[in-house]
C-alpha cells in the first residue's frame, strides 16, 4: 500500500500532473460502479486492443462519481462527464498505441 496519495504502490510516484487517490470511494460505491460495468454490453467496435471495452452514458452515475470523490478540490474535478468507458485486460492484454 503507497504511504503517500500521490504514490502508486506499483511504480512510486505518479509523473508530473497525475495523482493516485488511494480509497477515493467507499467499497458500497466501487460495488455500484463494478455492476453499471457488469451490465454494459462488451463493445466489438476496436481493433487494435486485446481487452475487452464498454461504455454507458449515464448523467446520474457520473454526477455521483463527481460528488462521491474524497478530494475533488485536490484532484481539481468540477464534473465527470456521462460517458465512462471501462477497459478489462487480462494477463498479457493491451491496447496499441493511437492517437483518440
Amino acid at each position: 500500500m503507497p504511504m503517500y496519495d500521490d504514490e502508486c504502490a506499483t511504480y512510486g510516484a505518479p509523473p508530473p500532473g497525475v495523482h493516485y487517490f488511494p480509497r477515493a470511494f467507499d467499497d458500497a460505491f466501487l460495488e455500484r460502479i463494478d455492476a453499471a460495468r457488469e451490465a454494459a454490453p462488451v463493445s466489438l467496435a476496436s481493433q487494435n486492443m486485446a481487452a475487452e471495452r464498454r461504455f454507458i452514458r449515464d448523467a446520474k452515475l457520473a454526477e455521483d462519481i463527481s460528488r462521491a470523490f474524497v478530494e475533488p478540490a485536490r484532484a481539481r474535478v468540477d464534473v465527470v462527464c456521462s460517458d465512462i468507458r471501462f477497459i478489462d485486460y487480462d494477463a498479457g492484454g493491451f491496447i496499441l498505441p493511437h492517437v483518440d
